[in-house]
C-alpha cells in the first residue's frame, strides 16, 4: 500500500484472511503464486486485479475484512 494502513492477516487451510484499516483510499498489493479462485471484501466481491503474481485490492477508508481463496 502507498498509504499507511493497519493490517493483520492469517492463512489457514488455503484461505487468507486479512483485516485492514486505512483513512484513505489505497491499493493493497498481495503476492499470490496462483490466481485466487475468489476474493471477497466485507462479504462482497472485491475490486481487484491480478498480474505478475500480484493481487491488487482497492481499499476504501475504514476497516475491512478481505478473504482470499
Amino acid at each position: 500500500s502507498a498509504a499507511p494502513v493497519d493490517i493483520a492477516w492469517e492463512r489457514v487451510n488455503g484461505t487468507t484472511k486479512i483485516a485492514v484499516r486505512t483513512t484513505t483510499t489505497t491499493a493493497l498489493n498481495i503476492f499470490c503464486a496462483e490466481p485466487p479462485a475468489s476474493v471477497r471484501m466485507d462479504g462482497k466481491p472485491g475490486v481487484l486485479s491480478y498480474q505478475d503474481k500480484m493481487l491488487t485490492v482497492r481499499v476504501f477508508p475504514g476497516e475491512h475484512h478481505v478473504v482470499i481463496r
